[in-house]
């Protein structure tokens, strides 16, 4: 049991730490790059989130 609490503990750790590492290439990219790609940061967001934690809102 403390095995499987630990183990959920530590996916849930680094699906957050995945995340916080996308959103932060996102917001790294510039207004040209995100126009060149044609892309919302907003969708882009959300895309990253459906990814990680497979479409489940917190």
């Amino acid at each position: 049991m403390i095995k499987q609490i630990l183990a959920s503990l530590q996916k849930q750790i680094a699906d957050r730490r995945a995340y916080n590492r996308a959103l932060a290439e996102i917001d790294a990219l510039s207004a040209r790059e995100l126009a060149d790609l044609r892309a919302d940061p907003i969708d882009m967001r959300r895309q990253v989130y459906q990814a990680i934690y497979g479409g489940q809102r917190a």
